[in-house]
């Protein structure tokens, strides 16, 4: 069901058909090794993705940039436990992203690494990461903090 769902989503982004959209682990742009998922069209168009799930919950990233995502579960109710399970959520999602499996990118300025996490309802009980490997630009609007209540 997932990769059905996603399927989907991808066929919509990449305006292609079903049949001629294809879904990759494609090689790693620091290693080589086929870890980078990537959905392409004939076009030439090509996005990474990630999904994640909990019970009957499906979580999808989609993005021009390599991109990682996360999912952690508070062990208790309350805002303590929920802070507690950002750790898990947000270290899934660097492992998750290109930068994962064996391999180390170079360090390289030229590239940044951005983590958020993801506003949930509370229904779920959840907390959701994303982590994107982006070109280093200053004046991207992804690179400024998020507003702190």
């Amino acid at each position: 069901m997932i990769r059905a769902g996603l399927r989907l989503l991808l066929v919509q982004m990449l305006d292609a058909d079903p049949e001629a959209v294809v879904l990759d682990d494609g090689p790693c742009p620091h290693c080589g090794r086929p870890h980078d998922l990537t959905a392409s069209s004939p076009a030439g168009r090509r996005l990474h993705f990630a999904a994640v799930g909990r019970g009957d919950l499906i979580v999808y990233a989609i993005c021009r940039s390599p991109v990682g995502l996360g999912l952690g579960v508070p062990d208790a109710p309350g805002r303590q436990a929920w802070l507690r399970a950002r750790s898990p959520a947000r270290l899934a999602a660097q492992q998750q992203a290109v930068a994962r499996g064996r391999c180390s990118p170079p360090r390289d300025s030229s590239v940044e690494y951005i983590v958020r996490f993801v506003d949930t309802a509370p229904e779920y009980d959840c907390v959701v990461s994303v982590a994107l490997e982006v070109p280093f630009r200053p004046d991207n609007p992804v690179f400024r903090d998020p507003p702190t209540d």
